[in-house]
């Protein structure tokens, strides 16, 4: 459990988490979601991932953090930031 991994409280790590969940609802949410505005809009999206993807009746999905994560010198590959945007 991350509260005795780091020791710090519960309290913390809820505070923590909210935090982190609210600056992705409205900092990246908005830069990086974007939904359909028409219907012919998201009817291709979801044609365009059926045909590449395979995935029948979706439009999108998310993939990667977008958290820059500077890497410390032990266990290196532990940590790591990707983003991958198709």
């Amino acid at each position: 459990m991350t509260t005795n991994t780091f020791v710090i409280g519960r309290s913390t790590v809820s505070k923590s988490i909210h935090q982190v969940c609210h600056a992705v609802v409205t900092v990246l949410r908005p830069r990086l979601i974007k939904f359909p505005t028409t219907a012919e809009g998201l009817k291709e999206l979801i044609e365009i991932f059926e045909s590449k993807f395979g995935f029948p009746m979706v439009f999108g999905c998310i993939d990667g953090a977008h958290i820059p994560i500077k890497q410390p010198n032990e266990n290196a590959h532990d940590y790591f930031w990707y983003i991958s945007i198709h």
